[in-house]
């Protein structure tokens, strides 16, 4: 008898992404679609249930998700979805709009050679006409 080649579907598929990473997925879609409202509480052992998973994981992401600024520990009560003030997501948005002109900023001082063709012209342009945008590195 011949021995055939292995081939790849003889391989193991080892799956890179940990229970954790998925219960925190879940977790965070399910505040960000409005299926846990701000201000609801968070039962771990409600969680658990629904989630089919350990309180281990459920506690490892509601951590994650603290860090994030989506979940908040009360003192006595236990995790529950945040709450955004309007000073908060003006924050927000004030940090965005910052980050959003740096990103342009850096794209268009130090664009790729590939990339740089088409704002090539109108960075010089625009360089010569305003004081602010200049490329010094």
């Amino acid at each position: 008898m011949k021995r055939l080649p292995l081939d790849d579907s003889f391989k193991v598929n080892r799956n890179p992404v940990t229970l954790r990473e998925i219960v925190l997925d879940k977790l965070r879609s399910a505040i960000m679609n409005f299926q846990l409202l701000p201000g609801d509480r968070l039962v771990e052992r409600d969680l658990c249930d629904r989630l089919g998973v350990s309180r281990t994981s459920v506690r490892e992401a509601l951590r994650h998700l603290e860090s994030e600024g989506l979940v908040e520990f009360a003192d006595a009560k236990g995790p529950r979805v945040a709450i955004i003030t309007l000073e908060d997501a003006g924050d927000i948005y004030e940090l965005r709009c910052v980050l959003e002109g740096l990103i342009v900023q850096l794209f268009t001082c130090a664009p790729r050679p590939r990339t740089s063709r088409p704002w090539k012209k109108p960075w010089k342009r625009t360089a010569r006409r305003s004081p602010k945008a200049s490329c010094s590195r």
